[in-house]
């Protein structure tokens, strides 16, 4: 891995980047006031577009399209705001993701949080929603669960169980899976990258990759980045990864300095890394920071 560093982009967390028809890049990010976006025509230098594409209180957006063309956003929405925190996903739709229609309306309650979406469209066509579940307060204890809807993405039904699961880690404050990201294989596999949340005094989140035969029993592959193999050497959240020519991959992440569990602290960076020709576990390179969000976690 050969790191690039420089800022891409400031303010800029748990990003959802899709194609538009012109071949450009739109990266969607929480914001002040709703859902903000950027342009980019490279995968790597994202330019901030003015005012708000979803106005209002959300975040973790989930942008898929419809057979219509049209895009619809997933996002979550805090019910309750103390500890612990209650979190369900609502959902809206656009022409072309510059602007979404507000009001969006609840489309998965799974008390008592559920949050961070992602949407695959499986070999028949139809979309699966993953998402993070928060599963204890003490420890905190996150898995990853899934739903299955229809083309349009309403309503969204759970499926039983849980997609991923953390074995118990002794002494950690923190544990679980969190952030996924499922990418289609060409071979008609699914991998899927996501958070693995380990915060004890010794040690700290960093990505995993999971793969799988039908995108919903997953077998766990291991650890595809950790916080020493980054320019940053810190923790590691929210995995995305998105196609591009020739075969090859870029998967982003969001990197920050170490914290304790209750506190806030650091300046996050989003970084990219290339991988070709499919995106597997391993080889990762050409990490890039094009993101950076001074002073707040």
């Amino acid at each position: 891995m050969a790191p690039r560093i420089g800022a891409r982009l400031r303010d800029a967390v748990s990003v959802e980047i899709v194609a538009l028809p012109d071949g450009r890049l739109r990266a969607f990010n929480p914001g002040p006031g709703g859902i903000v976006s950027a342009i980019s025509g490279d995968a790597l230098t994202f330019a901030p577009e003015s005012g708000q594409r979803f106005a209002g209180p959300s975040t973790n957006p989930a942008v898929s399209s419809l057979s219509d063309g049209r895009l619809r956003m997933i996002y979550g929405a805090q019910t309750r705001t103390t500890m612990p925190p209650s979190e369900q996903l609502f959902s809206t739709v656009s022409a072309d993701g510059s602007s979404c229609s507000s009001g969006g309306t609840g489309r998965l309650a799974d008390p008592p949080f559920a949050s961070v979406p992602n949407v695959a469209r499986l070999a028949d066509g139809s979309p699966r929603l993953y998402y993070t579940h928060f599963e204890s307060a003490t420890p905190f204890i996150n898995v990853l669960r899934s739903a299955r809807s229809t083309d349009q993405g309403v309503p969204w039904t759970r499926e039983p169980g849980d997609r991923l699961a953390p074995a118990p880690v002794a002494g950690a404050q923190m544990q679980g899976m969190g952030d996924p990201c499922v990418v289609p294989l060409p071979d008609g596999r699914y991998r899927m990258f996501y958070t693995r949340f380990v915060t004890t005094s010794r040690g700290s989140n960093q990505i995993e990759s999971a793969i799988s035969e039908d995108g919903s029993a997953f077998t766990i592959e291991g650890t595809v980045l950790s916080p020493a193999g980054t320019p940053e050497q810190c923790l590691l959240v929210d995995p995305f990864a998105i196609p591009l020519p020739n075969d090859r991959y870029r998967r982003f992440y969001r990197a920050a300095p170490r914290f304790r569990l209750g506190t806030q602290a650091g300046s996050p960076a989003r970084w990219s890394c290339t991988r070709w020709p499919t995106p597997s576990r391993g080889r990762w390179r050409r990490h890039r920071c094009w993101a950076r969000r001074p002073s707040c976690w």
